[in-house]
């Protein structure tokens, strides 16, 4: 039995022994034990137990209902899912959709909707949004649009979610510049929030002298709006150009906060300037800025991506130091600059620091554990990394068979992909690109053909020029120029 498990066997008993009143704080990490347990038969087990604790809080918050969703659609058990809402109360219907948003389940959340409706509820300014944020969330933007349109009153919060949802889903252009005509004509545009939704819209098209414009043309700016803008420059890496305006709003008496300082340094990264983005963070700490989490981790990130490994490791240690807990971002960042063989016992230490704090929960830490062992050359500690893993998704399943391509193990490689499909689990085109890559590497001809056969008899799989590449080169290595030809020549006609 691991930690987790007992941990909630303590909790259950402390119910069972009376006199014990479960609050909103220790609820949401009672029911997140059901959901670490890993077992499929103990977890449904403990539902049970989570439904009593559940039903005992006097206010049920979006983390609960999180938990709860999350440990019913894990163990199968969604029916009793629908069982304990009560669809008639607006704001707990606006729990169960933030729930299913952050969750990603569209089957409880269009039951949700379709409940909401069938209760009179829809049309509500607050649960529109609401709604509207769950379809961004799943994909769906023509039931963002839908319910956008249904809505008596938008209010900005609703025009902020419609923006933003085109810039995530396609990004497409002219529905934004639509939204925006709108906003002109019903003089929306003078609301920050809106105004922010924009900049950021075309920022994220790439059309950022369009959002600079709309920025200086905009007469009241707060902070939001300059940091909007700071951030769709760091994204682009236009240092120069966010640091022109770094300074003007100084020169107009608004203090940028540490948001600000952050997208700065990140800005600079993105652009390769290690030296820069350094000496900008030092001339935060003498303005008296805190660095948060955001600071700490881009800096790990950022020297990591840019191959200052050591570095990368070292502000690690100072951001512990600072009494800075890492998140999954964070831990996985700095693993991702050990992957050399010299800084390898830097990566086991913070692998120690994932196992004391029991974080192998995390899809990120477990695949960026397995990456780093594979890197430098530790196969037997990432495939250890890849069995004691108690839920396998597909991208654990990917780097296992990408760390077993790259060191020319084919026949392994393989056979994790067997696994994979024998599990249910859809493979995408990251599989598919490295199971043919350790086909290739390996000369595994026959395999590699059955595999390529495999891969465009699937609908939702469409064969990339790196796919192509792989084959041919598998053709080619195997000593088939003629048929290596005959797979190009059709694409050069393209």
């Amino acid at each position: 039995m691991g930690f987790s498990e007992e941990a909630l066997l303590a909790y259950c008993e402390m119910l069972e022994d009376g006199g014990f009143l479960p609050d909103n704080f220790i609820v949401p990490n009672a029911l997140k034990l059901v959901e670490l347990c890993g077992r499929l038969s103990l977890a449904r087990e403990f539902m049970d137990d989570a439904k009593k604790v559940f039903d005992g809080m006097l206010e049920k918050n979006v983390v609960a209902w999180n938990s709860m969703i999350m440990g019913y659609v894990q163990n199968g058990l969604k029916q009793r899912y629908f069982a304990i809402c009560d669809w008639k109360a607006s704001n707990q219907t606006e729990c169960v959709l933030s729930a299913s948003a952050n969750l990603n389940v569209l089957q409880e959340g269009r039951h949700g909707h379709a409940l909401a409706v069938l209760s009179g509820l829809e049309l509500d300014d607050i649960l529109g949004s609401s709604i509207m944020n769950f379809y961004s969330k799943v994909g769906m933007i023509e039931d963002v649009e839908l319910i956008f349109s249904r809505m008596v009153f938008k209010d900005a919060v609703a025009w902020n979610l419609l923006m933003s949802s085109y810039v995530t889903f396609g990004k497409n252009l002219e529905l934004g510049k639509e939204g925006h005509c709108y906003c002109i004509r019903n003089n929306l545009e003078s609301d920050l929030v809106v105004s922010s939704s924009i900049i950021d819209m075309y920022g994220k098209c790439g059309r950022i002298n369009v959002a600079t414009r709309v920025f200086h043309s905009t007469s009241r700016r707060d902070l939001v709006l300059w940091n909007t803008m700071f951030a769709r420059y760091a994204e682009l890496g236009l240092t120069g150009e966010a640091l022109k305006l770094f300074y003007q709003m100084q020169l107009e008496s608004i203090t940028p906060n540490v948001i600000s300082w952050n997208s700065i340094i990140l800005g600079f990264f993105r652009n390769g300037q290690v030296i820069n983005a350094q000496e900008m963070f030092f001339q935060m700490n003498s303005f008296g800025i805190q660095p948060n989490l955001i600071t700490w981790t881009t800096l790990i990130s950022g020297l990591a991506q840019n191959g200052f490994g050591y570095e990368a490791i070292l502000v690690f240690q100072q951001m512990q130091e600072a009494e800075i807990k890492p998140n999954t971002i964070s831990i996985a960042s700095a693993l991702s600059a050990c992957t050399r063989t010299p800084l390898l016992h830097y990566g086991k230490a913070i692998h120690s620091y994932v196992m004391r704090h029991d974080m192998y929960f995390s899809i990120l830490i477990t695949t960026s554990l397995l990456d780093m062992y594979a890197k430098c050359g530790k196969m037997d500690n990432a495939k250890w990394i890849f069995d004691i893993c108690s839920s396998k998704e597909l991208p654990i399943y990917n780097s296992m068979i990408s760390a077993y391509a790259s060191h020319g193990y084919a026949r392994k490689a393989l056979a994790i992909f067997k696994e994979l499909v024998k599990e249910g689990i859809e493979p995408d085109n990251i599989t598919f690109t490295s199971v043919l890559s350790a086909c290739s590497h390996s000369g595994l001809l026959q395999e590699g053909l059955e595999f390529f056969n495999y891969m465009i008899s699937k609908p939702q799989v469409k064969p990339s020029m790196e796919h192509y590449g792989c084959l041919v080169n598998l053709l080619s290595c195997c000593g088939k120029l003629d048929e290596a030809f005959m797979t190009i020549h059709p694409l050069n006609a393209r």
